[in-house]
């Protein structure tokens, strides 16, 4: 149920249905999932261990990170109120994902969410623009954008989408059979286009660096 969970709040987090469909807001999907993610590791037969939560020298990274986000912030609750969701999503991420299938699965959804948001974004050029995206793309003087709290600016769309491309290249193309590099063959050009409508030179070059790190350091 953790991993679920965890799958279940990236769709929340990255698709966020609930700004699209406005009625789901009153539902608190990020809220409810988090809780759920947190009772399922707690319910587990194994429990959950401080030692567990902070394993690696990222997750103190990260855990220094979170910390200094609220403490150089003169409003603490109201800073916590807006990262809460974000911190429980990376520490209960890091202790559902405990062996390698999880993570590839994992990644396949995370992917897909990419993938959705680009295509999502793509299609209100052409009419299909259930979020009303079309309008603030206009406003942003024709840079793509995808009109969720998220991704209705092109800067982080373009940084989000470009992603996919080391993610379909060693998920879709390292190792991998003739059938599945074909799929990916046909999925690239999708976030590589997202990306350049985006017009965001930031996102060149972090996907230009991203992809060479990738390249170079393997997985």
């Amino acid at each position: 149920m953790d991993f679920a969970a965890i799958v279940a709040f990236t769709i929340v987090l990255y698709v966020r249905p609930q700004e699209i469909f406005g009625f789901l807001a009153a539902l608190r999907p990020a809220f409810v999932v988090l809780a759920w993610g947190g009772a399922a590791l707690f319910l587990r037969p194994e429990g959950v261990k401080w030692k567990d939560v902070v394993k690696t020298p990222a997750d103190w990274v990260m855990l220094g990170y979170f910390c200094w986000i609220i403490f150089t912030n003169d409003a603490k609750w109201e800073t916590w109120k807006q990262i809460y969701p974000f911190v429980g999503f990376y520490f209960i991420t890091v202790l559902a994902l405990t062996t390698m299938q999880r993570i590839y699965v994992f990644l396949y959804w995370w992917l897909g969410c990419i993938l959705f948001i680009a295509i999502m974004a793509l299609l209100s050029l052409v009419g299909f623009d259930p979020a009303g995206s079309a309008y603030v793309t206009d406003a942003s003087h024709g840079r793509l954008v995808f009109n969720t709290t998220l991704f209705n600016n092109a800067n982080a769309l373009g940084h989000s989408v470009i992603v996919a491309v080391p993610m379909i290249y060693f998920l879709m193309f390292w190792r991998r059979p003739v059938f599945v590099k074909e799929v990916g063959l046909a999925l690239l050009p999708i976030s590589l286009y997202a990306t350049y409508r985006t017009e965001s030179k930031g996102s060149f070059i972090s996907g230009f660096g991203a992809i060479l790190a990738t390249l170079t350091f393997g997985r």
